[in-house]
């Protein structure tokens, strides 16, 4: 495994997308689409490459080029374009392309609206697993005023959602079951809510309150088992990539260009074909992810241990991960892509992932040299803008001295 290092300690660690492929673009089809002035470069560049794979029908850059006219990211705001690139890759099988147009057509501006096709693609979506589109299709059902408005069918579809981890599916499940009526289940009310709570849901929390105040001592401690047992199946059974949707896959795609260029400036060039996946994990979820990492190389790095030594997960010194076999970077949910210091935790990663791909990491017995490369350049691009290093050269020496 590739270690990265907190300050004189070793740390146990090595963000939709597999994000941009490789190419050039002809300057004509920038032009039409875009304000290049008020671009970064980054930007500027991810723009580009989107474009071009577009055209070519790849239905991922279809996903993203519908992202940048909905969001007007470097674009002026453009729903028609948004359809059209989103109704591209969903004929392709691109589920957030089928989510998105779902919700558009459904919660988007009157204009565009048409509920008998937002059903269609949200079913499509659905019938992809996506617990995006079977959440809408809960909450829809839920609805007074929908044309077939059906309690128990809207139950059912929010709690597939739920047991798939959706957070706002267990917040309105929790808050429909507490409702009087037929449907009304103190009990599962209550799972749920405490499950939503548990993943940082201030209205689970304050809506928890109002349910444990009507259930008895027998009912909240079964109640509280069961929260733990689907808790496990839910989120400790394995890492699980964070959904996410929005600006943040344009800004990650964003993040991954600007840095990839700078290394690009230090004699590392990562080709845009062959660029890692990026995953968003939670913390406990990294840290089993590295342990995961650490075992199958032998390491006698333990769960029990690390929580006796920094009391919980939040506390282990674990920023980022790179898992070479699967050529993933893991990073937590709360990386700050859009900082520099967040880039910079990216920039050691990606030194890792070109070690890998480059047959360095094969070629070099010491972790170490390793380390201590990708030690050097998050320093570096620190240093570059102005910023505190992370690394200390204490740090750095502390890494071993078995360099080529």
């Amino acid at each position: 495994m590739l270690l990265h290092q907190a300050p004189l300690i070793t740390a146990l660690v090595s963000a939709l997308i597999v994000v941009l492929s490789s190419f050039s673009i002809q300057d004509r089809l920038l032009a039409a689409t875009t304000p290049s002035a008020e671009l970064y470069p980054g930007q500027h560049a991810a723009l580009k490459r989107f474009i071009q794979l577009a055209e070519q029908n790849q239905p991922t850059a279809q996903y993203n080029l519908g992202l940048i006219y909905e969001e007007g990211n470097g674009v002026p705001p453009d729903l028609t374009q948004a359809i059209n690139w989103y109704s591209k890759a969903a004929d392709q099988g691109n589920i957030r392309a089928q989510y998105k147009l779902g919700y558009l057509y459904y919660f988007g501006p009157e204009a565009i609206q048409n509920p008998p096709l937002a059903m269609q693609w949200f079913h499509r979506a659905a019938d992809q697993n996506d617990a995006n589109a079977i959440y809408r299709l809960g909450v829809i059902h839920s609805y007074p005023d929908h044309p077939e408005p059906n309690l128990p069918l809207a139950i059912s579809y929010l709690e597939d959602a739920a047991r798939a981890g959706h957070n706002g599916a267990q917040l309105k499940l929790g808050q429909m079951l507490q409702k009087k009526g037929l449907q009304q289940n103190l009990l599962k009310s209550y799972i749920w809510l405490s499950l939503a709570s548990e993943r940082g849901n201030r209205e689970a929390l304050s809506a928890l309150e109002s349910t444990r105040n009507q259930l008895d001592h027998s009912e909240i401690n079964l109640a509280q088992r069961a929260t733990d047992e689907i808790y496990q199946t839910i989120y400790e059974a394995q890492p699980s990539q964070t959904d996410y949707f929005g600006a943040r896959d344009i800004e990650i795609s964003n993040a991954l260009v600007l840095t990839t260029n700078w290394l690009y400036s230090q004699n590392i060039n990562l080709q845009q074909d062959k660029l890692p996946e990026i995953k968003l994990l939670q913390k406990n979820e990294l840290v089993r992810a590295a342990l995961q990492i650490e075992s199958q190389k032998g390491g006698i790095a333990d769960e029990i241990s690390i929580l006796a030594s920094y009391r919980s997960y939040e506390n282990v010194p674990l920023r980022a991960l790179y898992d070479g076999k699967n050529k993933v970077v893991l990073m937590p949910t709360d990386w700050q892509y859009n900082s520099v210091t967040g880039q910079a935790e990216l920039i050691h990663e990606l030194v890792h992932h070109h070690q890998v791909i480059s047959g360095k990491a094969d070629r070099i017995a010491c972790t170490g040299t390793l380390e201590k490369q990708a030690m050097r350049l998050q320093n570096a691009y620190l240093q570059s803008h102005n910023l505190p290093i992370t690394f200390s050269d204490t740090d750095i020496m502390l890494m071993g001295d078995c360099d080529e």
